[in-house]
C-alpha cells in the first residue's frame, strides 16, 4: 500500500504525520525540540509541491511519502493518482490523507508564520508549536491512516 500524507507545505502537517507513522515522534504530544530535531521540518520550497518524498515503510510493509499541495490540491492529488494508476498500481493500493482540512487553521499558521518571519528558525520555533496544539488531532488522524492500512477502517472516514 501507498499512503501519501499531503498537506499545503510537505515539510509541515505532512512530514509530522509521516514521522508519527513511522514511530519517529511519540504519540504524546512532543516538545518543539523534538519537532525541530526532524531535519526537513518547516524547509520546504516551493518547487517541492507535487513532488512526493519517500519517507519510510511500516511495520505492514506500507510505503509512507509526503507531498505539499501548495495552491494546486486537486491537480497534484489528480496528477499523482493518474501517474500511479496508468503505472500499473490498483487504486484500491493509493491513499492520499489530505491533513489541512482536518488540522484546520493550526497548520497553515506554522506555514506562514515561517514565511512572514525575520528569522527562520524563530519560524520554525513558532510552526512547530502550532502544530503541535493540534497534536490530538493528528494523533487521532493517523491512528485511523494505520488502521485502515490493515484494513480495519473504512476510506471514506480518513482525511
Amino acid at each position: 500500500m501507498l499512503i501519501f500524507y499531503s498537506s499545503y507545505n510537505h515539510s509541515y502537517a505532512a512530514l509530522l504525520a509521516a514521522a508519527l507513522h513511522l514511530g519517529w515522534l511519540p504519540s504524546t504530544r512532543p516538545r518543539p525540540e523534538e519537532i525541530l530535531a526532524l531535519a526537513d521540518f518547516a524547509r520546504g520550497r516551493v518547487e517541492d509541491f507535487g513532488v512526493p518524498f519517500l519517507k519510510g515503510q511500516d511495520q505492514e510493509g506500507n510505503l509512507v511519502f509526503i507531498v505539499g499541495e501548495g495552491p494546486a490540491r486537486h491537480l497534484v492529488e489528480r496528477a499523482l493518482m493518474s501517474t500511479l494508476i496508468l503505472g500499473g498500481t490498483p487504486r484500491s493500493e493509493i491513499h492520499v490523507v489530505r491533513l489541512d482540512p482536518f488540522l484546520g487553521a493550526y497548520s497553515m499558521y506554522g506555514y506562514w508564520l515561517t514565511r512572514l518571519s525575520l528569522s527562520s528558525e524563530q519560524g520554525r520555533m513558532l510552526a512547530a508549536h502550532f502544530i503541535s496544539i493540534a497534536w490530538p488531532r493528528l494523533v487521532s488522524l493517523v491512528s485511523q491512516v494505520q488502521s485502515y492500512s490493515g484494513l480495519d477502517v473504512p476510506k471514506e472516514d480518513i482525511g
